[in-house]
């Protein structure tokens, strides 16, 4: 079994070196488990590009959105977050291999037209490095349109100011996504998200202004979370798409705890009973949809709540038109009638007795 980042370590097992020589695995011998040192992150300058035509065509051809990575990790301290309880630091490739990149994807018949994510956890941590890459596109004629992922507190002055904003948009940048969280102040605290509610309101506008989308994901149900925590977060969401419907919203999804960060320990002193096993494990998440069942978390004491919520606010915080463009498969009435008891629940706050949604989760979950 390969632990950690493989490619490196699946090219070595591949070549055919002894597995006792191969850090990064864990393999067994007999009745012996034998588990190799660990393998340090890579450095995705020294990597290759990727090569597409290994890639079969008809899955080419059917990418709706071209992946593109230009650097891993993370340098922030989300205790919720994957990167930082594997300490999975930020390393980039060079503009040139970036650029590069793009050339390649854009000159590709089966990627014509398509657009670029840059699949990155935080495109823009070396904020000259970014630059260069968006004045590479411009100049050398590598504009396409792209999407990536970046922090709100980098909206400001000297960082992604309006100079920067105006290149992003020069160069095809059509959205920009944003881990939001929480609209509460003590819950952003906690999770060490390093961010407020204001830059975040910040953060929509100016990407409002060079009509760029400006995309935020939250979630809810952590430990120590209270209701008034979780309405803050619903406040600030309403703040958001009230400002244009270009916004999107992902979730509020339910906090779901990684083993390794400080609050899955919170979440077992909560009564929150962990594997014992790597089968006990395997026999988990056989049914994934169960285990992340907001049902299975004993710290979450407003379950309906939390389970709902991620409905009530696709259906009920925004537009009726947006909200009939989900992708949620319905009969049209159907989906009326409950976009209609959504937008009532969103306008009056009362989020209690959820009948509505369970009856649409169950017609939903039966088609």
């Amino acid at each position: 079994m390969v632990y950690g980042e493989g490619e490196e370590t699946v090219y070595e097992l591949a070549t055919g070196k002894d597995w006792p020589e191969i850090n990064g695995i864990v393999f067994k011998r007999g009745s012996q488990i034998i588990s190799n040192p660990p393998r340090e992150l890579h450095d995705p300058a020294k990597m290759p590009l990727f090569n597409w035509d290994l890639v079969p065509r008809e899955v080419l051809y059917n990418l709706r959105l071209v992946p593109s990575l230009t650097s891993r990790g993370c340098p922030h301290r989300c205790t919720f977050c994957i990167n930082a309880i594997l300490k999975n630091k930020w390393r980039a490739r060079t503009t040139e291999q970036v650029l590069e990149d793009l050339r390649v994807i854009k000159n590709a018949d089966y990627f014509r037209g398509k657009k670029v994510r840059f699949w990155d956890e935080n495109f823009f941590v070396d904020i000259s490095r970014a630059r260069a890459i968006i004045e590479g596109m411009i100049k050398n004629d590598l504009i396409v349109s792209w999407e990536t992922t970046v922090r709100a507190s980098y909206v400001k002055e000297g960082m992604i100011d309006d100079d920067f904003f105006a290149k992003l948009k020069q160069s095809g940048c059509y959205l920009l996504s944003f881990g939001a969280e929480s609209g509460s102040s003590a819950i952003l605290k906690k999770i060490q998200k390093d961010i407020t509610a204001e830059e975040i309101l910040y953060s929509a506008k100016q990407c409002l202004k060079y009509d760029i989308i400006p995309q935020y994901s939250f979630m809810v149900g952590l430990p120590g979370e209270t209701r008034e925590d979780m309405f803050m977060t619903l406040d600030l969401i309403d703040k958001l798409v009230k400002l244009s419907d270009k916004v999107q919203i992902l979730g509020p999804q339910a906090f779901r705890p990684y083993p390794g960060s400080p609050l899955y320990e919170e979440c077992k002193e909560a009564g929150w009973r962990e594997p014992r096993s790597l089968e006990e494990w395997a026999r988990l998440i056989e049914d994934e949809l169960n285990y992340l069942s907001v049902k299975n978390f004993p710290w979450v004491k407003e379950k309906d709540f939390v389970e709902s919520m991620e409905a009530y606010v696709r259906f009920g915080a925004h537009s009726i038109k947006n909200a009939m463009g989900s992708s949620v498969k319905a009969q049209t009435i159907f989906k009326l009638c409950f976009i209609l008891l959504c937008r009532l629940r969103w306008k009056l706050r009362f989020f209690r007795w959820p009948i509505d949604y369970k009856l649409a989760k169950r017609a939903i979950t039966k088609q």
